[in-house]
C-alpha cells in the first residue's frame, strides 16, 4: 500500500467516525469490492482517460447509489475522478484494518494441513481470543505441506504448531 492509499483510507474512516458511521461504511466498501472484483472490466473502464470523468462517475452512480452511503460513493468518485480507481483495494483493506482496530478485533491468520472442521475452528478460535485478550477475526487456509498442527499469526507473534516444523526441531537435535 502506498502512503495515499492509506491518507485516503484514514480520511475516509475519520469521516466514517465524525458521522458514526463506521459499521456501515465497512459494510458498503466490503460489497463495492465484491462487485468491482467480480467485474474486472468495470474498473478498466472506471480507470480509463479516455471516457470523460463524468461518465465515469455517473456511472458508479447508477450501479452503487441505491446500495451505499452517499459518502461512500462520493469517495469511490474522488478516486476516479484522480486516476486512483485501483487503488480502491488497497484503500478498503486499509479501511477494514483501522475498523477491526476500532473495534479491538485481532485479524488472525490459521493455517492448517487440511479443512478444519467448524467446532475445530470455534475452540481454536476462542482459545486465541483468550490468548489476545481480545474478540479475532481468524482466516483460514490449508497448506498441505505443513504435514499436520496449525500455524497461528497474529498481531506480529507466530505460534508454529505444525509437524513440519516439529520435524525440522527433530532433525537439528540429530545432526547436533
Amino acid at each position: 500500500m502506498t502512503q495515499r492509499t492509506n491518507e485516503y483510507a484514514e480520511a475516509l474512516f475519520a469521516l466514517a467516525l465524525e458521522t458514526d458511521s463506521a459499521d456501515a461504511f465497512a459494510a458498503a466498501l466490503k460489497d463495492m469490492t465484491a462487485t468491482l472484483k467480480e467485474h474486472p472490466d468495470y474498473i478498466e473502464f472506471l480507470a480509463c482517460y479516455g471516457i470523460p470523468a463524468a461518465e465515469r462517475t455517473e456511472a458508479l452512480e447508477a450501479v452503487f447509489s441505491d446500495r451505499v452511503p452517499e459518502y461512500v460513493l462520493s469517495f469511490v468518485q474522488l478516486l476516479c475522478e484522480h486516476g486512483q480507481i485501483k487503488s480502491i483495494f488497497d484503500c478498503a483493506a486499509q479501511f477494514e484494518a483501522l475498523y477491526l482496530e476500532s473495534r479491538r478485533v485481532a485479524t488472525v491468520k490459521v493455517t492448517s494441513a487440511v479443512e478444519l472442521s467448524d467446532d475445530q475452528k470455534a475452540r481454536l478460535a476462542e482459545k486465541v481470543k483468550q490468548l489476545c485478550k481480545r474478540d479475532v477475526l481468524p482466516i483460514y487456509e490449508i497448506d498441505p505441506s505443513i504435514m499436520g498442527g496449525v500455524i497461528v499469526e497474529t498481531d506480529g507473534k507466530v505460534i508454529d504448531g505444525s509437524v513440519k516444523r516439529r520435524l525440522h526441531e527433530v532433525k537439528d537435535v540429530i545432526d547436533g
